[in-house]
């Protein structure tokens, strides 16, 4: 016999649904675990979110508190403490200005007197170069002129050479050479009886040539002035030419006076 074939009172009556009643399409168990491990996820990203806002929240509150607190520090000062602190910058700046300029003249004096000194050192060298080229302790280069001059015994005579080199040097001569003999304040020249020229003791050989060392064109000037010494030379019978250069050479220096260095004498 079929079921369908019951009489209805013979049918189990169907009772009334249990207390967790399975939906109709729970599907599989492992369906349902995958549900539950997905809405797991989304409520961890959610907490993560939460947490991000809620700091960010936290830290934005705490910058306003701090600058509430700075700025209501100085809007409770009286007006008084008000007039004070800005005194006290005022004091502050003043006194880093002061600082600063008094600075600024420091570096200014240490430059200026480190330039004085400089300067002080430099004159010194100069003086002691101008002084060793008038004394003819040190050999010297320069522009200059070159004179020769020539005659017969009596022609040339030691005063005519004393004025020629006071000519010289009244046009501005530094330094001046006399065959081979350097002419200092106190060289001499002196004349033998047969009428040789000596100079600083030593005979001059003809023709005398002067080398001397300064302004070329204003010292062959002053040899060519009229009734000068060239001129007087010239017109006993002598000659007498002058070449100017942009660089002559005088080498002979003055040699030291016996026993200056102690070498020599008796000791005393």
């Amino acid at each position: 016999m079929s079921t369908g074939d019951l009489d209805p009172r013979e049918r189990p009556e169907s009772g009334p649904p249990g207390p967790n009643p399975e939906p109709e399409h729970a599907g599989t168990r492992e369906q349902a675990w995958e549900r539950l491990r997905s809405a797991l996820g989304l409520s961890s990203w959610r907490s993560q979110a939460l947490a991000g806002v809620l700091c960010a929240l936290l830290g934005f509150a705490f910058v306003a508190q701090i600058q509430q607190t700075e700025e209501s520090g100085l809007s409770q000062l009286s007006e008084t403490e008000l007039v004070r602190v800005l005194d006290d910058i005022d004091d502050r700046n003043a006194r880093l200005e002061s600082e600063a300029s008094q600075l600024s003249r420091d570096e200014q004096e240490l430059e200026s007197g480190s330039n004085q000194r400089e300067a002080a050192r430099q004159q010194a060298r100069d003086r002691v170069e101008a002084l060793s080229i008038l004394a003819g302790t040190v050999a010297v280069t320069g522009p200059g002129i070159v004179a020769t001059i020539d005659g017969s015994a009596g022609v040339v005579t030691a005063a005519n050479l004393v004025t020629f080199v006071q000519e010289l040097r009244d046009a501005g001569a530094e330094a001046i050479d006399i065959n081979g003999t350097r002419v200092v304040v106190d060289t001499y020249f002196t004349e033998s009886e047969d009428g040789r020229l000596r100079v600083a003791g030593a005979d001059l050989s003809r023709p005398i040539t002067i080398t001397a060392i300064g302004e070329p064109d204003t010292m062959a000037t002053a040899m060519r002035i009229p009734g000068g010494v060239a001129d007087t030379i010239e017109q006993r019978g002598g000659t007498f030419t002058v070449e100017t250069h942009d660089a002559v050479d005088i080498d002979s220096v003055v040699a030291p006076a016996e026993g200056e260095d102690g070498d020599d004498g008796d000791g005393g």
